[in-house]
């Protein structure tokens, strides 16, 4: 029997200028750039930048209108660097439809790509008026039911779980220990704030608190009781007026390289 192979996730962090840098002074290191699904820009980036990177798609599942003209785009990008996985975000908006939607959707990605390549990943949800998604997409046994029921890899967002349960008073970790972890494929970690209109965020500096998550999270994947993720990308820092408030690169000259340390601590770096 061959020996299991030790568990070494790539270290990801979202592209930004800032990131980019940090990285040309040498001020920090990781191993991809995660990009989002803009063609022109992965094409800026793969002719300009001499490291790696990877695309992450804007697919979701179960939402009003399913973007099956992307599909076409998506088959370009994919094998771009890194880029070996079509994620979908799981955001049924009808309690009453979401599931059998769902499970119509993966069937067309699966037309597509192959079963292996596609990963389903938990969104977050807000109690607000109006808000397009349903709760259902906040209950971890429905994401399980639909990962594990169609065989996909999962995709795990932690300030997507911290939001879901600040909004629904429950406690994160037995939150995360009820997702399908048996399926993770890819860790996204980054902080959870609110913004000057008083409204939770994601992608915000890490704070104590959260940094206890990712140190339990990270914990679970080191003892092997969750499966050990192809990559684990901060999710801080990005490009235009979404994300210039968010790219502080004295924020990603400290936090990328504490994760880092937490990786190499557990034997995962």
């Amino acid at each position: 029997m061959l020996p299991e192979q030790p568990c070494r996730p790539l270290l990801a962090i979202n592209y930004s200028p800032q990131a980019l840098s940090l990285l040309n002074e040498g001020l920090i290191n990781f191993d991809l750039f995660k990009l989002p699904d803009w063609p022109d820009l992965v094409n800026e980036i793969q002719s300009s930048f001499e490291g790696e990177v990877y695309v992450h798609f804007d697919f979701h599942l179960g939402a009003q209108g399913f973007e099956k003209s992307k599909i076409t785009e998506a088959k370009k990008l994919l094998g771009i660097g890194k880029t070996t996985h079509i994620n979908t975000h799981f955001a049924p908006s009808n309690p009453e439809e979401s599931l059998n939607q769902v499970s119509d959707e993966i069937e067309e990605l699966l037309s597509h790509f192959d079963r292996d390549q596609i990963l389903i990943e938990n969104v977050p949800w807000i109690n607000v008026p109006d808000y397009p998604i349903d709760p259902l997409a906040s209950k971890p046994q429905a994401i399980a039911r639909v990962v594990r029921e169609t065989g996909c890899g999962f995709l795990m967002d932690l300030a997507h779980a911290k939001i879901t349960c600040l909004e629904e008073n429950l406690q994160i970790e037995p939150y995360l220990s009820a997702l399908p972890t048996e399926h993770l494929q890819e860790l996204h970690v980054t902080g959870v704030n609110r913004d000057s209109n008083g409204n939770l965020r994601d992608s915000m500096p890490i704070t104590p608190e959260d940094w206890e998550t990712v140190e339990w999270s990270l914990d679970r994947i080191a003892s092997g009781e969750w499966r050990c993720p192809r990559i684990i990308t901060l999710e801080y820092g990005g490009i235009g007026p979404k994300f210039e408030w968010r790219s502080d690169p004295d924020v990603i000259a400290q936090q990328l390289p504490q994760l880092e340390r937490l990786l190499l601590e557990r034997g995962l770096r």
